[in-house]
């Protein structure tokens, strides 16, 4: 396929089957048929792109002990399930050839010769999930002027901050991992010794450090959504930031 395949809802499945039964378990002629006919079957169901979605509709196995597939004549099963956001709306992934033959994942396949499909798709599930929570959310506070750009793209208890720069200075950046722990680390702290109502984020990592890049992930537990708001004020303190995304879904593409 000349077009970009997008992978973002289905590599952790596929990452995991190879896991569990080896590189050689799913081929790339598979892969991609599978992805580029499913995106366009949902589409074609729901109106909704899965390419667009950053990750927020995407198939995953039920456990990894489940994982696996099965043919029953020339239509074969990847078991799983299709969610968007937090709410399952399909179920496996089901294949058949056209001509007849068997496919196994593994194989090398024509996408002329093979269709791909949903099995129990919820379409009007879907369209519900997707329209309840793609839109930006609604802050319980206004955000305060600053001099960087800032998406609030979704956040729910997890979320990440992901800090763009205008040029490439790691000092920098460690500085703002720095800056982002300080403040979470006092944000719990004023909670302990002042007021437990603040509550307490239960976690806080950098996922990610380049040179004009940060991604820091934030286990918001039952902290306030105020201290979001004191994130974003403490980064406009640092005239090196571009842009600030604060999400649940990274796109790591």
């Amino acid at each position: 396929m000349s077009k970009k395949i997008y992978y973002k809802g289905f590599e952790a499945y596929i990452w995991n089957f190879k896991q569990k039964f080896g590189d050689d378990s799913i081929s790339h002629s598979f892969t991609e048929a599978m992805i580029g006919q499913l995106c366009k079957y949902f589409l074609e169901k729901t109106g909704i792109d899965m390419g667009k979605s950053k990750g927020k509709i995407g198939f995953a196995p039920g456990t990894i002990s489940s994982l696996g597939y099965s043919i029953d004549g020339n239509i074969g099963k990847l078991e799983g399930h299709l969610i968007c956001f937090y709410m399952e709306v399909g179920g496996a992934i089901n294949w058949k050839t056209y001509d007849g033959s068997i496919i196994h994942p593994k194989d090398q396949v024509d996408e002329k010769n093979i269709e791909f499909w949903f099995e129990d798709l919820n379409v009007e599930w879907a369209k519900r999930e997707w329209k309840l929570y793609s839109a930006l959310p609604k802050l319980g506070f206004t955000l305060p002027s600053l001099h960087y750009k800032v998406l609030v793209d979704h956040f729910n208890e997890h979320f990440y901050v992901l800090v763009a720069f205008k040029s490439k200075d790691q000092s920098i950046v460690e500085s703002v991992a720095n800056l982002l722990y300080h403040t979470c680390n006092t944000w719990n702290d004023h909670s302990l010794t002042k007021s437990r109502k603040l509550g307490i984020v239960h976690n806080c990592s950098t996922q990610i450090l380049e040179d004009n890049y940060l991604r820091f992930y934030i286990d918001f537990g039952s902290a306030h959504e105020k201290l979001l708001k004191q994130i974003l004020e403490a980064l406009n303190d640092i005239p090196q930031i571009e842009k600030v995304t604060i999400t649940s879904y990274p796109d790591e593409e």
